[in-house]
C-alpha cells in the first residue's frame, strides 16, 4: 500500500502578488487625481485670475481718466469702473456669466503708483483731498472657487485642497509736473496784420 505526504512548499507566485494589483491601483489613482486637480482646479483658477485681471486693467485705464483733481472728478472715476467691471463676464466662475461686480472698497486713490498711501476713494469728500489724486487702483478679489479633484486626501485623515482664491488688480493715472521755463528763444508780436519774430537776447 502506498502512501502520500503532502509537504508544504513555497508559495506560489501568484499567492504572493495578491493585493499587489489593489495597492499599484491606488497609487494610480492619487497620480491620477493630482494631476486632474493640477489641470482643472488649478487650471481654472488661473483663468478666473486672467477674467479678473482683465477686467481690473479697463476699469482702472477707463477710470483714470476722470481724475482731474476734483472731487467731481474722482466721483465719476468710481461710476466709471463700475459700469466697466459690470461689462466683463465671468465665464469660468461659474456665476451664470453674470458680470463682475466692482465695490466702492476695491477702488483706491493716491498720488502715485507705488510706495504710496491708498485711500478709497469713496472716503474723499473734499476738493482738498481730491487735488493730487491723480492715480487709481482696482483690486478685484475672486469668490471661493471650490475645487473638484484637489479634494481627494493625499494623507491618512487629510482633507485636501477645498477651495481655492484669485484676485485682479491694476493701477493707471499720471504724475502732475509743473514746468518753469528756463529759456525763451524769441518773441511772437503782430503789427499791422504782419507777424515779427525778434531773437531773445540772452
Amino acid at each position: 500500500m502506498k502512501t502520500f505526504t503532502l509537504m508544504a512548499g513555497r508559495p506560489c507566485r501568484r499567492q504572493r502578488q495578491r493585493g499587489a494589483v489593489a495597492i499599484m491601483l491606488g497609487l494610480s489613482l492619487l497620480v491620477l487625481f493630482g494631476f486632474m486637480a493640477l489641470v482643472f482646479d488649478l487650471g481654472r483658477t488661473y483663468v478666473v485670475r486672467t477674467e479678473l485681471q482683465n477686467a481690473a486693467d479697463a476699469a482702472a485705464l477707463a477710470g483714470a481718466k476722470d481724475l482731474n483733481g476734483r472731487l467731481a472728478g474722482i466721483t465719476q472715476s468710481i461710476a466709471t469702473v463700475k459700469a466697466i467691471g459690470l461689462q466683463n463676464d465671468t465665464k469660468f466662475s461659474f456665476n451664470n456669466n453674470a458680470g463682475i461686480t466692482i465695490s466702492d472698497a476695491m477702488i483706491s486713490v493716491s498720488n502715485c503708483p507705488d510706495g504710496c498711501t491708498w485711500t478709497q476713494a469713496s472716503t474723499i469728500t473734499t476738493e482738498g483731498q481730491a487735488a493730487d489724486k491723480t492715480f487709481l487702483k482696482v483690486d478685484i478679489p475672486s469668490d471661493r472657487l471650490t475645487t473638484f479633484f484637489a479634494r481627494v486626501p493625499t494623507t491618512p485623515g487629510g482633507t485636501g485642497i477645498q477651495e481655492t482664491r484669485t484676485y485682479g488688480r491694476a493701477v493707471a493715472g499720471y504724475f502732475l509736473r509743473e514746468i518753469t521755463p528756463i529759456g525763451i528763444c524769441a518773441f511772437f508780436f503782430f503789427r499791422g496784420g504782419t507777424s515779427f519774430v525778434t531773437p531773445a537776447s540772452s
